[in-house]
């Protein structure tokens, strides 16, 4: 198994008020080397925004509604054959499985590179999220689409 609890993930989007960035880099994330399945547990309230009132609103949000604290993915590298844990390089996958954001689940299907070292595994994918799929009651000068980029390196357990 390989694991982290430092992985990065970036939302970007277009809000009413212009572009938008946030990240987080406090993302548990495991990986099961014999299966190839894989997990994400995000901390909603660790993304932090460049501007205060941006930051304001969406930790009021996030804590006025404490039961979507969290989201996870629970997936699979879909052609994990591709990847040769024994041998050092880049590989390009596909990851698929379920998205939970606000207690609403979809799935996700995208490509991913695989990074695999001396004792790390590393992973980086984009994918995009439709907000209303997540009953996120959006305005309507508000992209519903944001793109979610994710970015671990993860170690070996012994």
């Amino acid at each position: 198994k390989y694991i982290t609890r430092n992985g990065l993930v970036k939302l970007k989007y277009n809000a009413p008020h212009g572009k938008m960035e946030t990240e987080n880099n406090q993302v548990a994330v495991a990986f099961n080397s014999s299966t190839g399945d894989m997990q994400f547990n995000i901390v909603m309230l660790s993304f932090k925004f460049e501007g205060a009132y941006s930051q304001e609103k969406f930790d009021e949000y996030f804590k006025k509604n404490a039961h979507f604290a969290n989201s996870i993915f629970k997936g699979k590298i879909v052609d994990f054959e591709k990847i040769d844990l024994n041998n050092k390089g880049e590989y390009e996958v596909l990851v698929k499985g379920n998205f939970t954001l606000r207690q609403n689940t979809h799935e996700i299907s995208a490509k991913a590179k695989f990074t695999v070292g001396d004792n790390f595994l590393s992973g980086k994918s984009t994918f995009t999220v439709n907000l209303k799929d997540f009953n996120f009651n959006i305005p309507p000068s508000m992209e519903k689409n944001i793109q979610v980029i994710i970015d671990a390196k993860l170690h070996k357990m012994n």
